[in-house]
């Protein structure tokens, strides 16, 4: 948020916030903090490659699409900037890739499903053997 865009609210209190072995204190607005309203959730984060097995670059509506497939399972998505990265092959042949990353969060009862039809959507539409994906516990305050 931008400096002009923030408010200062005085309605604060220190609350202690508890985390493995030891304690922070922070601020929040108790009036109106979404950190009152925390749940739980999962973060779904996954890589399609920029390009095919080919070397063609993936066309923009292949991208397109995917995020309205996104939006249409998971409620929404974001973008990471593009990351690079290796993986070997089963044959031992190292390969190098740029690819997207993108992340979903879901309901904690959601994730197991969202994540499924992720990755068959990825295998598909792009013509992946595998698909990396990552599924951690996270807290949100939006759904």
């Amino acid at each position: 948020m931008s400096p002009q865009h923030a408010t200062q609210n005085p309605q604060t209190e220190s609350t202690v916030l508890p985390f493995p072995d030891r304690t922070h204190t922070d601020t929040v607005n108790t009036s109106s903090s979404p950190l009152t309203a925390l749940r739980p959730a999962f973060r779904v984060a996954f890589h399609v490659p920029t390009t095919d097995n080919n070397g063609d670059r993936f066309s923009d509506g292949a991208f397109l699409a995917l995020e309205a497939q996104l939006v249409a399972v998971a409620g929404g998505w974001y973008r990471s900037p593009d990351v690079d990265g290796e993986w070997r092959a089963p044959n031992r042949t190292v390969w190098r890739e740029e690819c997207r990353r993108y992340v979903v969060t879901v309901d904690e009862n959601l994730f197991r499903r969202v994540a499924s039809a992720i990755e068959a959507y990825v295998k598909e539409a792009f013509d992946q053997e595998a698909t990396y994906l990552e599924v951690a516990p996270v807290l949100t305050s939006v759904f």
